[in-house]
């Protein structure tokens, strides 16, 4: 039997490929850009020959790629497997003339590849191309996007990754960046964003909505990250799309 294997072992349009290994199989994810249905992918056993298992992204609420021009949509996905759990992390770009800070990127997951795969959670608006490194950190992150609009304490999601409240702290700060109060108030910032440019709600209830106690506190927060005000943002992102 002929083993050898011959490059592009995927002929074709199968950009950003991203592939993992369970068991006795392996699975590439690779970029759709603005085609749909988003990232395709493949399975295979031996490496060599290749088949066509479906698409990951299946839903508009998954990627809405409405208006998305020639070479945008979805860039690079990473695909991943933890503990009986697939994870796909992937970005989805609307524009090139803009500041790429601005692009969204998202996780989704699955216990079985093809599916079902679980609605968007959105990591953050920083840059593309993400991976997604497992560790308890990943769950403080995921924990923090799915309750950022909650009361959200370092004491709750300390006790929701096992881990004493002033440990914790020291461990969220060495492993984000920043410490715990500005990552949270950055998801919310980031979020609010998503609904400055695509509702006309107010700036008091765009921080409700997200978590902030106050509008002024929203404010605050979104002229540290962005420098400029909420209103500005949405102005500029308007003029943008016009």
């Amino acid at each position: 039997m002929n083993h050898k294997i011959k490059n592009p072992i995927l002929r074709g349009f199968h950009p950003d490929p991203s592939i993992v290994r369970i068991g006795e199989d392996y699975y590439i994810a690779a970029s759709t850009f603005e085609w749909w249905p988003g990232i395709r992918l493949h399975h295979s056993r031996d490496l060599k020959n290749w088949e066509l298992a479906g698409y990951l992204v299946s839903r508009t609420s998954q990627a809405d790629l409405r208006g998305v021009g020639a070479s945008q949509g979805i860039w690079a996905p990473c695909l991943s497997f933890d503990d009986g759990v697939f994870y796909l992390v992937y970005t989805v770009v609307k524009a090139f003339y803009c500041n790429m800070y601005d692009t969204f990127n998202y996780l989704i997951t699955a216990e079985d590849i093809r599916g079902p795969w679980s609605e968007p959670v959105m990591l953050n608006n920083f840059g593309f191309d993400p991976s997604l490194f497992h560790k308890d950190f990943i769950k403080a992150k995921l924990y923090i996007e799915r309750h950022y609009d909650e009361n959200l304490t370092l004491e709750v999601l300390a006790k929701e990754v096992h881990m004493n409240p002033y440990y914790f702290s020291s461990f969220f700060k060495k492993n984000a960046g920043e410490n715990f109060k500005d990552y949270v108030s950055r998801v919310r910032v980031q979020h609010a964003v998503s609904l400055l440019v695509s509702t006309d709600m107010k700036a008091y209830e765009i921080a409700m909505q997200t978590g902030f106690s106050d509008a002024r506190v929203f404010s605050e927060n979104f002229q540290r990250i962005y420098h400029e005000t909420p209103k500005e943002y949405r102005k500029r992102a308007k003029q943008m799309k016009h």
